[in-house]
């Protein structure tokens, strides 16, 4: 009995406290992704990371005391309870009640430039307001590039919302006085959208939970990843779809899991996430040639693919268009943003960015350039490095407005299937066959080769016959 008490108390020094259910953020000093493969039993949360030098982990006490330390990877504990970790100066950042002021305002005030309006409805049935800059912004002109920009599909990415406020305040009230600035909205169709994820915003501002996903409950947990929940690649690569788990890549079918990507929805997308709907039917109805992301945290400007290594199209230009764009934007410390491809930071799947790029070039025939901005070095962002971290980030962004026209004019696109008018009943053996190309003033097809398909038949199946006909063991 003596020694069984003497290795109570033994344990009780080298592990203090040990509540395997409190979340920790952990600093792993290893330069890749890969290199936590060695502690990777389920799909890792990702907070942070500095490439080549560490990654920011959240795990919880079991995790890091069965999982990481084993593993002797090197390490460092930089929060011990994320549930109570010190809270950020939330006077500096805004409700989304003041952000939707914020951009009424703007409306008002610049009536000409600015229209206040709304992409759709949260699972909660929030509305997702946002603003349109333009010279005639209560009208669609076709003949002009759009440009989206979008913040906070993440709850706890607070920053991400206050660079796009930050980006429509900057346009509206400099439109008068800067004749770039002005030329670049007489041509553009500029969409802002602050928040995403209202519903997820609403829970984590301003409690500072360090809640992740959105507030829809699946599988006796709440919320799905929004991140996660688009459809894909759209480049017919199976490993790029919706749902698939990349080796050593942040996202899992685990409703309880800050990566969770979500059930498989209803609709002709399959997205299951109303807030990531929005943002799909927006991008589906608008012809957008650049749209940015804001993330936190990691100072990174980042571009598609997510799921592999291999090279997106227009690769070439799309490098080009990122490492132009980091060397704009300067870190908190000294250097420039690092640019990379999204695969390199980690893999994933379902995310914005591999979406857009694959539906504008591979369905619509069209080319969008999609960068996510990883923001500063923290969720919550101490209030006096915002004003440095919009500034910054304005000049990349700005940059990336200014060569919308080039992408829609300069980059080659997939010429997409047409759509067929359909065929008429005759029998008389003549028949007229009519499409309609997608786009062809961008993505110019030369040719187009017809198959005639004979001796159609069809055959009914019994399958539904007996319960003899299926196997329920898989």
């Amino acid at each position: 009995m003596k020694r069984f008490v003497l290795l109570l108390l033994v344990l009780s020094i080298v592990v203090p406290s040990l509540m395997f259910g409190k979340d920790m953020l952990v600093r792993v000093y290893v330069p890749s992704y890969k290199d936590l493969l060695p502690i990777k039993h389920k799909a890792l949360r990702y907070a942070g990371v500095r490439p080549g030098e560490y990654y920011d982990l959240i795990l919880t006490e079991q995790e890091y005391y069965s999982d990481l330390v084993p593993s002797g990877l090197p390490n460092d504990v930089i929060l011990y309870d994320l549930d109570n970790a010190p809270e950020a100066t939330r006077g500096s950042y805004h409700s989304y009640a003041e952000m939707k002021t914020i951009m009424q305002n703007m409306a008002s005030n610049y009536p000409s430039i600015c229209k206040f309006d709304s992409i759709g409805q949260t699972y909660l049935g929030e509305t997702v307001y946002c603003v349109k800059i333009s010279d005639d912004p209560g009208t669609e002109d076709p003949s002009e590039p759009d440009v989206l920009i979008m913040g906070v599909h993440h709850s706890r990415e607070w920053a991400a919302a206050e660079v796009p406020l930050f980006i429509a305040d900057s346009l509206t009230r400099a439109y008068s006085s800067n004749s770039t600035i002005k030329a670049v909205v007489d041509s553009r169709e500029i969409w802002v959208v602050p928040v995403v994820n209202v519903d997820g915003y609403n829970y984590d501002y301003p409690g500072q939970h360090y809640w992740r996903k959105n507030r829809q409950p699946y599988g006796g947990a709440t919320g799905t990843d929004p991140n996660r929940t688009y459809n894909g690649s759209c480049n017919w690569d199976r490993f790029g779809d919706w749902g698939v788990i990349p080796s050593g890549g942040s996202v899992t079918h685990y409703p309880s899991s800050d990566v969770f990507c979500g059930p498989y929805g209803t609709g002709p997308e399959g997205n299951s996430a109303p807030c990531d709907r929005n943002i799909e039917n927006l991008v589906k109805t608008h012809e957008f040639n650049f749209s940015v992301s804001f993330h936190s945290y990691s100072e990174l400007v980042l571009w598609p693919w997510g799921y592999t290594t291999s090279n997106p199209p227009n690769s070439s230009a799309i490098v080009s268009y990122g490492n132009t764009t980091a060397s704009m934007i300067h870190r908190l410390g000294s250097g420039y943003y690092t640019p990379e491809q999204s695969s390199d930071l980690y893999p994933t799947s379902g995310d914005s960015d591999g979406w857009i790029l694959g539906w504008y070039h591979y369905v619509n025939g069209t080319n969008c350039v999609p960068f996510t901005h990883e923001l500063g070095t923290s969720f919550y962002q101490p209030a006096s490095d915002l004003d440095y971290i919009c500034t910054e980030n304005f000049k990349g962004v700005f940059y990336m407005i200014q060569q919308a026209a080039d992408i829609r004019t300069n980059l080659n696109a997939e010429v997409p299937s047409p759509t067929i008018a359909p065929m008429d009943t005759s029998t008389t053996g003549n028949y007229t066959v009519v499409w309609a190309p997608r786009n062809a003033s961008i993505n110019h097809p030369t040719k187009w080769e017809l198959h005639e398909l004979t001796g159609f038949s069809s055959v009914t199946d019994n399958l539904e016959s007996g319960s003899g006909n299926w196997d329920l063991t898989g």
